[in-house]
């Protein structure tokens, strides 16, 4: 009976590479002759915008975009899947022998005809997650040039008097062996105030190499080198307003995710195993993950700390199951089931991560609200007194924090209290600045928020950031 059971497994075809690449996703159906080996683009090869006016190469999102699907090595490798896919495919309905010899044949060949379609969604994933590159690394450098903006205007913006650079400059004087001026400004302000100015030139420095990293992470995304020149056709973040529905939102996810798809597919295979292992007598069966790697791409690990991101199970199967007829069909029911309930998980983890998208970008747009409401008043205050209208009574904005430079050397020669002036400097700069901080923050997030939903909806929602215009000054 043990050499009965070896020939039959000798004559046991070995099924398609790849039958059922279930961690990748996919684009439409694709054949061999769609996967071209693709060079590595070179700045001549890159299609660029020209800007009216500089005559400098501009790159759009829209450009961006059709860069990455076409160079990204992430995408050419999910194609490659797709090709060894349908190759095993082929191998498969290419074996001719009779039914009462193999009678799991028919059945493979469907296994091995799902295989296709989940390659096939492979390639979809890898061209959702390469488009969710390009866009989070454009709005990345967006909010880090921004950042660097407000940073810059704080430390040494010449066209800004109250800049610490300025205000700096101006103690100092205090304290020159020439100076005859009395003040009740202390040594120990100064010093303060010089600290500040250093702590200020830190966070610019941060959002300076922040938006060098960004733009290496765009280059990366689009598939080319380092050395490959990009200049965004938007200088500043930009200002959303779109309006969105969470269910419509949930239902275009379920209906167009390929991840989901292709978990709907593991749960087809597997339940055909089931049929596959009934069909056969030997005690050693080969399964349809005996010629792939089921666990080939590495899963995403769950988060359980400030946020709440559950892990995600894969798929899961032996290359052969052992034993009687009745042992190898109770197992693969019991692996089948599994399926079914990964494919459950996958479908809760999608709502999940579209609601937690949704409810990001309602709480981001809320506080751009706020924030550009506080950030208006007390940029009004700043520039002086008011009147019982809340209007500037000095038209000027002499009276002003950012006339508070010039106060405060006036003040000093006329023997004034600069201590006053110094301290409004502090306060209501500082606060000014940490609300327009926070403001871009908050319009980064929105940012986020959208394309992470065009990711999650499997691109059925476009966040359309190429025509969105950009954030003007408050």
């Amino acid at each position: 009976m043990g050499g009965q059971t070896s020939r039959k497994s000798r004559h046991s075809p070995h099924w398609a590479p790849g039958l059922l690449a279930l961690g990748l996703l996919a684009s439409g159906p694709l054949r061999a002759a769609d996967t071209p080996h693709l060079p590595r683009p070179t700045p001549s090869a890159m299609p660029t915008e020209k800007v009216p006016g500089d005559g400098v190469p501009k790159y759009d999102l829209e450009t961006l975009r059709a860069i990455a699907l076409k160079y990204n090595s992430a995408i050419t490798a999910a194609r490659a899947t797709l090709a060894s896919a349908i190759a095993g495919q082929q191998s498969v309905e290419n074996i001719k022998v009779p039914t009462f010899l193999q009678p799991d044949l028919p059945i493979r060949r469907k296994q091995a005809a799902l295989g296709v379609q989940a390659a096939e969604a492979g390639v979809r994933q890898a061209e959702l997650l390469v488009v969710f590159g390009v866009q989070f690394a454009y709005v990345s450098h967006l909010y880090a040039r921004e950042q660097e903006r407000i940073a810059r205007e704080a430390v040494d913006d010449k066209e800004k008097e109250q800049n610490l650079v300025a205000l700096s400059k101006t103690i100092r004087e205090l304290f020159n062996e020439d100076s005859k001026v009395d003040t009740d400004l202390k040594k120990r302000d100064a010093l303060f105030l010089e600290g500040v100015l250093f702590f200020a030139r830190s966070r610019l420095t941060e959002a300076e190499t922040g938006s060098r990293r960004a733009l290496s992470a765009l280059r990366e995304a689009i598939g080319g080198g380092c050395d490959v020149p990009l200049s965004l056709k938007h200088n500043r973040l930009l200002d959303v307003k779109a309006t969105l529905d969470r269910r419509q939102l949930i239902e275009l996810a379920l209906a167009n995710r390929p991840d989901l798809l292709a978990a709907s597919i593991n749960v087809l295979v597997c339940d055909l195993e089931v049929k596959a292992q009934a069909s056969r007598n030997s005690l050693n069966v080969r399964t349809f993950a005996s010629g792939a790697d089921l666990h080939a791409n590495p899963l995403p690990a769950g988060r359980y700390d400030q946020e709440y991101r559950p892990g995600v199970s894969g798929p899961e199967m032996p290359p052969f199951l052992s034993g009687k007829k009745c042992d190898r069909v109770a197992r693969a029911a019991a692996l089948a089931s599994r399926a079914a309930s990964v494919s459950d998980k996958a479908r809760a983890l999608i709502i999940l991560e579209v609601e937690q998208s949704y409810l990001r970008y309602e709480e981001a747009t809320a506080k751009i609200a706020y924030l550009t409401q506080a950030a208006a008043k007390l940029k009004l205050a700043m520039k002086g007194e008011l009147d019982a209208k809340g209007d500037n009574k000095d038209k000027n904005g002499g009276k002003g924090v950012e006339g508070a430079s010039t106060r405060l050397q006036n003040s000093i020669k006329a023997g004034g209290e600069s201590k006053v002036a110094l301290d409004d400097v502090l306060k209501f700069g500082q606060v000014y600045s940490q609300i327009r901080i926070q403001a871009n923050e908050a319009r980064y997030q929105q940012l986020i928020a959208l394309i992470t939903l065009e990711r999650a909806t499997g691109a059925a929602f476009r966040a359309d950031l190429s025509g969105v215009p950009e954030v003007k000054d408050e």
